[in-house]
């Protein structure tokens, strides 16, 4: 039997920003971040945060494009109240890199990065240092397994201790 647990509130308890200012992230819409068309629909919908994806929402030979895309998009993109989001590919899957590496040279930085599958602390840390922008990033690490039980009080208490800031 599959336990599926909504990461919602997990990931709203683990979002770091030095004001500590309630961030709703009741309604949360995924797009992926290749499909353009996609993405600027997302000024006519009503949600909390939309994510641009680089993770699953994009297939592996168009992760190079959603990277390309996902910056642009960030500029282009009058969404309102809508918190932008990117949700980078997991430390595991080894594309991690990549994209912190386009997305934070953009000449607009995401106010969020989800980072997702989040199975330890070495993960958030390795994350946390690639930030090396002048700008504060909330971090949203997802965690969608059942290691939550075991390691998330660890890995909560390991992002509350960290700032996204220089």
């Amino acid at each position: 039997m599959r336990v599926w647990m909504n990461p919602l509130p997990l990931m709203h308890a683990l979002s770091v920003r030095p004001s500590l200012r309630y961030v709703p992230r009741r309604a949360v819409l995924y797009c992926p971040g290749n499909d353009e068309r996609k993405l600027r629909k997302l000024a006519s919908l009503d949600v909390d945060c939309a994510v641009l994806d680089c993770e699953d929402g994009v297939a592996l030979t168009k992760k190079t494009e959603a990277r390309e895309t996902i910056p642009r998009m960030l500029v282009e993109l009058d969404l309102g109240r809508t918190e932008k989001c990117v949700r980078v590919n997991s430390v595991s899957s080894g594309l991690v890199e990549a994209d912190l590496q386009v997305i934070l040279q953009g000449e607009v930085l995401p106010p969020a990065i989800m980072l997702p599958k989040v199975e330890d602390t070495q993960e958030v840390q390795w994350d946390i240092h690639k930030n090396r922008t002048k700008k504060t990033i909330s971090f949203i690490p997802s965690i969608a397994s059942a290691l939550v039980g075991v390691c998330g009080d660890e890995v909560s208490a390991h992002v509350e201790m960290t700032q996204l800031s220089p």
